[in-house]
Order: structure tokens, then C-alpha cells, then sequence
């Protein structure tokens, strides 16, 4: 199957949710020292304690993060799924709201000894982010339902 055109970007936003999803199921088989890594202190105790919440609280995430790359090949034209414009670009804005959170992570860094690599994870958040809503833009028109393209269809 050739790769439509302008799909580029959505291809690059699939792959970094495919990688973060992979990434997920990382942190669950290395448990707590991941997680504290990763700076979810609430699930470290957990894991230490090997409950079972971290486990599906993570693998929870990691489904999700495999719809996303899902649909990001869905808006790159490889798959056929619902509302895939739409969503493209909700998953687009959920990354990029994440990403932003990189202003406040910067004053925590500052001010209150945050990690200096939360400021890496909220710019990998935003940065994805941006690949998705770049992508969605680039392909809206190739993305738009059948009935809004077919001038027959009134």
C-alpha cells in the first residue's frame, strides 16, 4: 500500500505514541524504580509493594497511547477508523495541553527542586503534540468525511 500524500507528520505522531505506549509496558515490568524515574511518586509505593493498581493504571495508559498511534495512522491514511480527523486533532491538543505544562514545570525546576527532566517530558509532550496538529492540518481536506466532500451528497 503506497503512503498517501502529506502524511508524513501523522506517520512521525503514530510512531512516537507507538514508542510511548512500548515505553509503558517498560515501566510496568521494571516497576517502582521506573516509576520513580518517570516521577509518578503516587504509584512507586505500590509497585514496591507490588499491588496491583500501578500495573493497571500503566497498562491503562499504554492502551490508550496504542489508540492513539492508531489513529495517527488512520489520519496518515493506512487505517480506516471513526471520526479520524476529529480525533487527530483532540489527540493532537490533549499532547500539546500536556506539553504546555512545561511553564509551571519550569518554575517547579526553579523554585521547589522539581527534576530537571520533568521539563523533558512536558517538551516531548508538546513536541508530539505539534506533530499531530501539523499533521491533521496538512491532511484536513484528505481527512474530511465522505459525505462533506461528495458535492452530490446535499
Amino acid at each position: 500500500m503506497p503512503i498517501p500524500p502529506r502524511s508524513g507528520w501523522l506517520l512521525a505522531g503514530a510512531a512516537a505514541s507507538f514508542a510511548l505506549s512500548v515505553l509503558l509496558l517498560g515501566v510496568i515490568v521494571v516497576g517502582a524504580p521506573a516509576y520513580a524515574f518517570f516521577l509518578a511518586t503516587g504509584l512507586v509505593e505500590m509497585a514496591r509493594e507490588h499491588a496491583v493498581t500501578p500495573t493497571l493504571v500503566t497498562g491503562a495508559l499504554a492502551f490508550v497511547f496504542a489508540v492513539f498511534g492508531s489513529y495517527g495512522l488512520a489520519g496518515a491514511g493506512l487505517l480506516e477508523l471513526p471520526a479520524t480527523r476529529v480525533l487527530v486533532a483532540a489527540i493532537g491538543c490533549v499532547y500539546t495541553l500536556r506539553g504546555l505544562l512545561i511553564v509551571p514545570e519550569a518554575l517547579m525546576v526553579h523554585f521547589l527542586d522539581r527534576p530537571v527532566r520533568a521539563l523533558f517530558f512536558a517538551a516531548v509532550s508538546l513536541v508530539i503534540g505539534v506533530i499531530h496538529l501539523v499533521g491533521v492540518a496538512r491532511r484536513w481536506t484528505a481527512l474530511a468525511p465522505p459525505a462533506a466532500t461528495d458535492p452530490s451528497v446535499r
